[in-house]
């Protein structure tokens, strides 16, 4: 301790108080202990060990006997087994040399004096020192010291040295000089280096002349190709099934949980819509990442979407498909092809609508949705986005509107009733059923189908009561039908009683049933009425020597033609004896007659609804709401037009040729007649639009073409009068008709057979030439 610190001095300054005057007196004795004047402190008692000492009776080592069992078994000698693998690894002198440091080692002292080391230099662990540990002792110096007249090879010191080393690679028993060159040239390719031997040469072998001995280097050595106790921990595994397209077990996950096999996982369509690169801010400063968004789809109503990001970019695009696979869910379609009505959807700032259109439209969208649609299995459908258009959102608000769709079903749970009580099919079955067994044939029908539209036209005939009740019935559910089809977005937000496709069917599904009855009918007509034609051709005209004379044909309204007053009195004179003449008839005369009137009405039918699909009627002659509703015939044939051209060009070839019946042919007054029967036959045509939002827009249509006629009939009468008054004769029509002794005509007359006049009218001009 330094007398400079402060407890030193008060403690000297009090010992120098303590001191007696003189030196005479004596020093009194201090009783007390004394304690060392130093800075270090003192030492304390002997240690003791934390652990209880082993006795030698706890040990069992008490009696000489106990002592040597206990070395037999601990410290056994060498058995011959033991020796003879030491000769293989020793030599003898070696051997000689370990047999007498055996000897000179007491068993008995090791066991009595034996104890492990506990000084502070001792190991942590128990250790034979047998095996060398890479991690804790120095790696062993198994190459010599360097040469010491060793330098850097020349070029050909080099030479030599590679060739020998080539050399080394060949065994000692091929003879290289008595090859020729292609055996050569197999030895060198059967034992010459790979790919790896020459990397070594060049990256391991010295570059010094020491014979490639290298050097004790201080890196740890190499790895082996296989680590003891890691080898086989990271191998993926395999499926049988897989037929080895999974050697890495990427999939084998995602079969798990999809519970789908790896073929069908490849067939899923997948894609990537939107990458970006994204930074994380950290402590070691920016890391960079790559953002994935992918979608996958079946192409048949199941869409998913999967988001993945990593530092690597392979890896973000893999794992954002697997997630986009194990999320596809089913997307609800209409007719597999659109979706129902029109949906939007809102994700952030980007607002996505979507419009069903009808089949043939295509997917008029953008590039994002269009691939979605495509992975889904949609096929029309439109798109707007008025608002933002960030490509990941854009995506995202796409899905949610065709995952938010209404179903059909799901609407009429919601109104306390089924799909079923909302269907057609049986009331329209059975109604149909018995309008063909009533009517006897004298149904019609015909189903036209285009891009847009599906419609019934149907024709029934005579227009009784019953007739008008089916055909009032189907037109309709036609109507009904069209009306959902065309606004199924109205229909399915509104929840109405019945989905637009399923009462499509449904109508669909029934007029295939009447039209199989109405073509089954019709061939068994015509093939009854060939059979009993040709088979009984003799007695046919044994008994009816003039033969059997068709039907005349009817018109489809079911309007007879008018019989003269001189032929039906000759009739009603005649009646009784045609009566007897008929009853003499064998039946199967009435049989055939019946036959073949019901197939002149059925061919009659046909050609009237023939006549229909061409009348194409252009939407533009509509109003802008009852063009929605038109149930016009579709364009036929290979010619890719619209219904617009179709229909424009239609309506021109009847100006045409009413046109030309009136104008240009050479008997006028047989041109105007003409071209007032075709006017009549229109007319008779339009009855099937009855009720329909095209029946104001045909017959106004047909008004024009009759004004045509009339203006050409005027003019007629004007040359006729013009031509009178030059001859002398005041009124031509009146002479000529006290020539003739033709009555004059009636007010029913005068209104004619179509309701136009032009009959009457026509038969004056002609009376009057």
């Amino acid at each position: 301790m330094s007398v400079a610190r402060p407890a030193a001095r008060s403690l000297l300054r009090r010992s120098l108080a303590a001191a007696p005057a003189t030196a005479s007196n004596p020093a009194p004795s201090i009783s007390g202990s004394c304690h060392q004047f130093h800075s270090s402190a003192q030492l304390a008692a002997r240690k003791r060990s934390r652990f209880r000492n082993l006795r030698a009776a706890e040990m069992g080592l008490v009696t000489p006997e106990k002592i040597e069992e206990f070395s037999k078994k601990k410290f056994p000698d060498f058995t011959e087994a033991d020796k003879e693998i030491l000769r293989k690894r020793y030599s003898p002198e070696q051997l000689e040399a370990l047999e007498a440091g055996e000897a000179a080692v007491d068993p008995k002292d090791l066991t009595i004096q034996g104890r492990l080391r506990n000084d502070p230099y001792k190991f942590p662990y128990v250790e034979d020192f047998m095996n060398i540990v890479p991690v804790v002792d120095k790696r062993p110096k198994t190459k010599g010291p360097p040469v010491s007249d060793s330098e850097f090879m020349l070029p050909d010191d080099f030479r030599d040295d590679l060739m020998k080393w080539i050399q080394s690679f060949v065994p000692k028993d091929i003879n290289l000089d008595g090859l020729s060159d292609e055996e050569l040239q197999k030895q060198i390719e059967k034992w010459g280096p790979k790919d790896v031997d020459t990397l070594e040469y060049w990256f391991e072998r010295s570059a010094m002349t020491d014979n490639g001995q290298g050097s004790n280097t201080a890196l740890a050595p190499a790895l082996p190709e296989k680590v003891p106790g890691v080898a086989g921990l990271y191998k993926a595994e395999q499926d049988p099934a897989d037929e080895g397209r999974d050697p890495e077990g990427m999939y084998q996950d995602l079969k798990k949980r999809t519970n789908m096999n790896l073929r069908d996982i490849l067939h899923i369509q997948t894609k990537i819509l939107v990458t970006r690169w994204v930074s994380n801010q950290t402590r070691l400063g920016k890391v960079k990442s790559q953002y994935v968004l992918a979608i996958a789809g079946n192409g048949n109503g199941r869409l998913g979407v999967g988001e993945a990001k990593s530092t690597e970019g392979m890896v973000a695009v893999n794992k954002a498909k697997q997630l986009a696979i194990r999320n596809m869910k089913p997307i609800p379609r209409y007719e597999k092809r659109t979706i129902y009505g029109n949906v939007e959807a809102k994700v952030g700032a980007t607002v996505v609508q979507l419009y069903n259109r009808p089949p043939g439209f295509g997917l008029r969208v953008s590039h994002r949705i269009f691939e979605i649609c495509r992975a889904a299995g949609i096929y029309d459908l439109s798109a707007r986005m008025p608002r933002s258009r960030n490509p990941m959102n854009s995506v995202k608000a796409t899905v949610q509107a065709l995952m938010s769709q209404k179903d059909p079903n799901e609407v009429a749970i919601g109104r306390g009733k089924k799909m079923v009580d909302c269907e057609y099919e049986t009331c329209l079955s059975l109604e149909l059923s018995q309008a063909i067994e009533d009517l006897g044939g004298r149904l019609g029908r015909e189903i036209v189908e285009d891009r847009s539209h599906l419609f019934w036209i149907i024709n029934f005939t005579p227009f009784d009561d019953q007739d008008e009740r089916y055909r009032t019935f189907f037109m309709f559910s036609a109507r009904r039908s069209y009306s959902s089809n065309t606004s199924c977005s109205k229909g399915v937000s509104s929840g109405g009683e019945a989905s637009p496709p399923r009462l499509t069917d449904d109508i669909l599904r029934s007029g295939s049933r009447l039209a199989y009855e109405v073509e089954l009918l019709r061939g068994e007509t015509l093939s009854l009425a060939e059979t009993l034609t040709d088979g009984l051709k003799d007695d046919v005209a044994k008994f009816v020597p003039e033969g059997i004379q068709d039907a005349p044909e009817r018109r489809v309204d079911g309007i007879e033609p008018q019989i003269p007053a001189t032929q039906a009195e000759a009739e009603g004179k005649d009646g009784e004896e045609g009566t007897a003449a008929t009853t003499n008839e064998p039946p199967y005369i009435s049989q055939l007659r019946t036959l073949t009137v019901v197939r002149s009405r059925l061919d009659s039918v046909i050609k009237t609804f023939g006549d229909a699909m061409e009348f194409v009627f252009p939407p533009s002659e509509l109003s802008t709401s009852s063009s929605f509703l038109s149930v016009s015939a579709p364009d036929a044939g290979g010619e890719n037009q619209s219904t617009e051209e179709k229909g424009q060009q239609v309506l021109q070839k009847l100006r045409d040729e009413i046109t030309d019946l009136s104008s240009k042919s050479s008997d006028p007054v047989k041109g105007i007649e003409d071209a007032a029967k075709r006017i009549e036959e229109l007319k008779e045509l339009s009855v099937i639009w009855k009720g329909t939002a095209e029946e104001k827009g045909r017959a106004k249509f047909i008004e024009n073409l009759a004004r045509i006629v009339e203006e050409r009939h005027r003019v007629l009468l004007r040359e006729m009068d013009q031509s009178g008054r030059r001859g002398g004769n005041r009124d031509g029509e009146s002479i000529a008709r006290k020539e003739t002794g033709t009555p004059e005509p009636t007010g029913a007359e005068n209104r004619g057979y179509g309701g136009y006049g032009l009959i009457s009218q026509l038969q004056k001009i002609r009376s009057g030439l």
